[in-house]
């Protein structure tokens, strides 16, 4: 049976401008990180170029890839849902805003531990020990050169 990696989402929390936005998204691809991150910190020109266009539909494209849920509401309290599409109907500044959030959130270090860990030598508890499973390895064979 093969490892499942468990999706790890983060939530992003704005102040300043954007007080009380909360969006979700998930961790993505490293393939993710890096479109997103070339997006949003390369500069776009004034007037965008058919070139940067590309680029800014790759964004949303990248960027909803990832989004799983937000708290945005069009005027009266409609909720604006969590899709491709609608991160192509944000505001450029919040788009970017959501984008650079995202990518900090992803990239960052996490906190230490509260309490550290042990040393490794033993875990002072003999049940754990006995759980983990331990077998020796055969010796790497060398590769034989044909003459």
């Amino acid at each position: 049976m093969g490892y499942v990696v468990d999706e790890t989402n983060y939530r992003l929390v704005f102040d300043g401008k954007r007080a009380g936005l909360e969006v979700v998204c998930g961790e993505g691809t490293v393939n993710d990180y890096l479109a997103i991150s070339e997006l949003v910190t390369e500069p776009f020109s004034q007037p965008p170029t058919k070139s940067d266009l590309v680029r800014l539909r790759s964004l949303f494209v990248a960027l909803g890839s990832v989004l799983r849920s937000w708290n945005i509401e069009r005027p009266a309290g409609r909720p604006v849902p969590p899709t491709v599409e609608s991160v192509g109907m944000l505001g450029m500044s919040l788009a970017l805003d959501i984008a650079s959030a995202w990518m900090e959130a992803v990239a960052s270090v996490p906190d230490p531990l509260s309490e550290p860990s042990q040393d490794g030598a033993s875990t002072g508890n003999p049940e754990m020990e006995e759980t983990m499973r331990m077998e020796t390895l055969p010796a790497p064979v060398s590769p034989s050169r044909a003459s």
